[in-house]
């Protein structure tokens, strides 16, 4: 893609090791195209983010500190509302540039290792595909994971996070609430699967062409209650009738991580060792 430019975003809270690890990951892939920039946003640390940022020397990394967020913005105690305003931040920053906002391409990516199979070659497959589209999304080799940033027709129509909770209120069974919302929508795509049409996904990362992100925003909350950013931005794209599809050859992980292990592993568990479990981390929590 030497003659494409491309901006890659993150945000990040008390970066560390596997910060490190991506950061450089992403930095190797934009140095084959004609431009880029990587714009970090950093919020609400525990630690010395600046040592962390100082092993960085490219000048094409932005980084932005803002501070703690918990007590600076509307309901700030809400971690999808500090990822909001941070992402909203790099947008900001791309579309009040007459320079960035002119660039083909923005992935905005999670900073914590969960993209450990991305490369340059798989980024400039997506980007050759032979047909329409505004944003793509990746596969995970076990199972697409990211079920809270999916809304697709006939597969997620809902909050998952929302609809599980309300099943525990109404059952006390969390081990049936998370396989009926999470697990057992965790799907195995096979890679040679046609695109796949959506309202919105994530799955660690996004690619974007900028010209087609508009004015779109992330919200993190509506009512006091915690939402996935992506769907309101997501949704506010498809307004201007966007094409967003998870592209299945689009591969950025086995999908081994957290959110497979409580989805697909624990679940293994037997219904009282699990809901046990459960019921304990959330008291200490």
């Amino acid at each position: 893609m030497k003659n494409k430019s491309i901006i890659f975003s993150t945000v990040t809270r008390s970066p560390g090791k596997k910060f490190i690890k991506s950061i450089n990951q992403f930095l190797k892939i934009a140095q084959k195209f004609k431009k880029y920039k990587i714009i970090i946003v950093e919020s609400d640390s525990s630690n010395s983010p600046e040592k962390i940022f100082a092993e960085f020397k490219d000048s094409n990394i932005i980084i932005k500190r803002l501070g703690k967020l918990t007590s600076l913005i509307p309901n700030g105690h809400l971690r999808t509302e500090r990822i909001a305003h941070s992402r909203n931040h790099y947008l900001n920053l791309i579309f009040n540039s007459e320079e960035l906002s002119s660039y083909d391409y923005l992935i905005a990516f999670d900073s914590d290792g969960v993209s450990e199979k991305m490369d340059y070659d798989s980024i400039r497959e997506a980007l050759s595909i032979n047909q329409q589209w505004d944003a793509q999304f990746p596969n995970q080799i076990l199972a697409y994971y990211d079920i809270y940033a999916l809304r697709c027709n006939n597969w997620v129509d809902y909050d998952c996070i929302m609809k599980k909770n309300n099943l525990i209120k109404e059952s006390n069974n969390p081990k049936k609430a998370f396989k009926d919302c999470i697990t057992s929508k965790m799907i195995k795509i096979d890679k040679k699967s046609k695109l796949i049409k959506v309202q919105s996904a994530f799955g660690g990362l996004g690619l974007y062409k900028i010209k087609s992100i508009g004015n779109a925003k992330y919200k993190g909350s509506i009512n006091n209650i915690p939402i996935c950013e992506h769907v309101t931005f997501h949704k506010e794209m498809n307004k201007s009738n966007r094409l967003l599809f998870i592209n299945p050859a689009f591969i950025n992980s086995l999908g081994l991580n957290e959110h497979v292990l409580i989805g697909k592993i624990l679940t293994l568990l037997p219904t009282p060792i699990f809901n046990f479990l459960y019921n304990f981390r959330k008291k200490i929590t």
